[in-house]
């Protein structure tokens, strides 16, 4: 399993055990890929050997190991029924959010037969207009649906609320393997299962009144292509986080740096990291969560006048249940008193007031998290890879990372299937513990009196 043997590869790349940061400027530089894309295949762990170093640098040699769901554009894609034929490429654009999760549950289970055969109808008809073309999608739908369920529904409305709900059902998210909520430190559970092989994303563009959104129903595949032949300029995409989905550990950092102009972004993010290891080797022991550098992508969009950066934590073999759970555990990680004074800055200039530059309104469900080499819309700060961490010379032995393989690094619901999903059950308060503590053992007195003497069955409430 993946969780085993990316644990120790992941370890002997970063150089050891631990947290371990790079020297480096302040000001993040922007990885330049000078490789092509590539397609890399297997299921297993991909070894990719880096070509000698540059004259002037380190001349060590090894082997760059990447988990194959990084390494492979295709490794989530389901196995075709038809072998001599690739499995087709998604990308389907919806007016609204709920229309895009019911064509990508849909998608999920057919199965890419079913979505070839779509396709191929798509291509053989010449809609008149983009809503004509969602009216035909909800039709071929409803008819799947009517075949697999001996006719269950009669609308194309009726169809997609099924598809929908079917997508809140973690069991297509998951099929099986999310059982239910672990006990901080029980190890968690494993996502072994089939995730979802087309996945919504969201893209902003410019309109008659302004920029606005569609969702896309696309698989990484697709979505990947798109992001390469979109004009720089124009890319604006984002990836939506669904409920009940397993995700890594992500953060959204920003300050104001007219307000702050002694704080050092670079030390602060240093000290979040290590403070994450510690809590993460508290709270799951029994998994042995391990961070090296090579775990951690730092993604950047800082302005003259703003620090913003995205951090994704890809602990190797774990990720979290869902964004709830990630939620949870920030929430706790920034609320400890004696270690957390670092990350509260000054609000805007002038003012007293002090606020976390961790964004903790980014956990709800089906958030919008924007993606590597995007900019939001009317903006032109694009969100780049520092040269910190992952993309670090050290950890890459001065060869960055492919092009695709640092975009599948950033995207956060890219999660093994094997993967030891984490709860997060934030600590009970020493009092109330204490309170807990006295009433079992008020209760546990008075089923031993009322066994001897015949007494009456007693309720007892626990302290809200």
């Amino acid at each position: 399993r993946w969780s085993g043997a990316a644990a120790a590869a992941a370890a002997a790349a970063g150089g050891g055990s631990g947290l371990k940061d790079v020297q480096s400027p302040c000001t993040p530089e922007t990885s330049q890929h000078a490789e092509p894309p590539g397609t890399l295949s297997g299921r297993g762990v991909t070894q990719i050997t880096v070509a000698k170093a540059t004259p002037g640098v380190s001349q060590t040699q090894s082997e760059l190991l990447l988990s194959p769901e990084v390494a492979d554009l295709s490794f989530h894609n389901p196995p075709n029924p038809q072998p001599c034929k690739p499995c087709p490429l998604i990308c389907e654009s919806f007016p609204f959010q709920k229309d895009a999760v019911a064509f990508a549950a849909w998608c999920n289970r057919a199965g890419p037969a079913a979505v070839a055969t779509l396709q191929q109808q798509c291509r053989s008809r010449n809609f008149g207009s983009f809503h004509e073309r969602q009216q035909y999608l909800q039709e071929y739908m409803r008819q799947q649906q009517q075949q697999q369920q001996g006719g269950g529904f009669r609308t194309a409305a009726e169809a997609v609320a099924a598809a929908d709900a079917a997508v809140a059902d973690s069991e297509l998210l998951l099929q099986g393997a999310a059982a239910g909520p672990a006990a901080a430190g029980s190890g968690g559970s494993s996502s072994s299962g089939k995730l979802p092989w087309v996945r919504v994303f969201t893209e902003e563009y410019a309109g008659r009144n302004g920029y606005t959104r569609r969702f896309l129903a696309a698989s990484y595949q697709a979505l990947w292509r798109r992001h390469l032949n979109t004009p720089t300029n124009r890319r604006h995409l984002y990836e939506v986080i669904q409920e009940r989905c397993p995700c890594h550990l992500y953060f959204d950092i920003e300050y104001n740096k007219l307000a702050n102009p002694t704080a050092d972004g670079d030390h602060l993010v240093n000290q979040l990291l290590a403070l994450v290891r510690d809590q993460l080797m508290r709270m799951d022991k029994q998994t042995d969560v391990t961070l090296t550098k090579g775990c951690v992508v730092e993604l950047d969009s800082s302005t003259c006048e703003k620090f913003s950066r995205h951090i994704v934590v890809r602990a190797p073999g774990c990720a979290f249940r869902d964004n709830q759970q990630v939620g949870a555990f920030v929430r706790a990680l920034t609320t400890i008193q004696e270690e957390t004074d670092f990350l509260y800055v000054a609000k805007k200039p002038g003012s007293a007031e002090r606020v976390c530059l961790v964004d903790g309104a980014v956990y709800t469900k089906n958030r919008h998290f924007r993606m590597l080499g995007s900019s939001k819309g009317g903006k032109q700060a694009l969100l780049q890879p520092t040269n910190r961490w992952a993309m670090s010379a050290a950890h890459n032995n001065d060869r960055p990372l492919q092009q695709h393989q640092l975009f599948l690094m950033s995207l956060i619901c890219n999660v093994h299937p094997d993967s030891i999903l984490l709860d997060f059950t934030p600590p009970i308060p020493a009092p109330l513990q204490q309170q807990l503590d006295q009433h079992r053992q008020q209760q546990q007195q008075q089923q031993r009196g009322s066994l001897g003497c015949g007494g009456s069955e007693v309720m007892y409430q626990y302290p809200d």
